[in-house]
């Protein structure tokens, strides 16, 4: 659920995919599995989009920092 929710913040605010922008601490172990995934099975176009999805699932502070992403990029610009 943490991954896809990723790809919800992802999602906002127009509907287009971007990556969140998240400098996110990796194991090196974690990391090259996070390659090895995203190179075998992404296009080439997507894999920037899995890899931050996937890195946010090993984080501890995984769901504030999603909820927090969704608030800032989800919410509907005040009139």
């Amino acid at each position: 659920m943490l991954h896809e929710a990723t790809h919800a913040a992802q999602n906002c605010p127009d509907g287009m995919l971007r990556p969140v922008g998240w400098r996110l601490p990796l194991n090196p172990l974690i990391e090259r599995e996070i390659s090895a995934i995203t190179f075998n099975n992404y296009g080439s176009h997507t894999r920037l989009l899995e890899r931050e999805a996937f890195a946010v699932q090993g984080q501890a502070n995984a769901v504030p920092l999603i909820v927090r992403a969704l608030d800032q990029r989800c919410r509907p610009a005040s009139r």
